[in-house]
C-alpha cells in the first residue's frame, strides 16, 4: 500500500505516513503490540482521500476497544483540550 493520499485538516493532501500514527500512539502509551494492531487495522481499511480525522476517530476507536488500559483517553485528551477552544474557558 503506497502512495495513498489522505486529506489533512487544512484541506492539503499529502502521503500517509504510517510512522506517524505510530509515534502518536506511542505517546498516547500504547504497547507495541497494540500499536501494531491499530496500524494494521486503519492500514487495511486506508482510502485514497481520508481525512486525518477519520484516521485519528478509526483509531480511537479501536483503542477504546481495548479495555485493558486507558490508552484511548491519553490519545483523546490533546482533542479535548483543543475543544476548549482558544481560551481554554468555554463556559464562562
Amino acid at each position: 500500500m503506497t502512495n495513498i493520499l489522505i486529506t489533512k485538516a487544512d484541506g492539503e493532501q499529502q502521503e500517509f505516513n504510517p510512522e506517524k500514527l505510530e509515534v502518536s500512539l506511542s505517546r498516547a502509551g500504547a504497547s507495541t503490540t497494540v500499536r501494531a494492531r491499530v496500524l494494521a487495522r486503519v492500514m487495511s481499511e486506508l482510502k485514497p482521500g481520508m481525512t486525518t480525522e477519520e484516521i485519528y476517530r478509526h483509531a480511537f476507536e479501536i483503542l477504546r476497544q481495548d479495555e485493558s488500559s486507558p490508552v484511548a483517553a491519553r490519545y483523546s485528551m490533546r482533542r479535548a483540550v483543543f475543544a476548549l477552544g482558544p481560551s481554554g474557558f468555554p463556559f464562562e
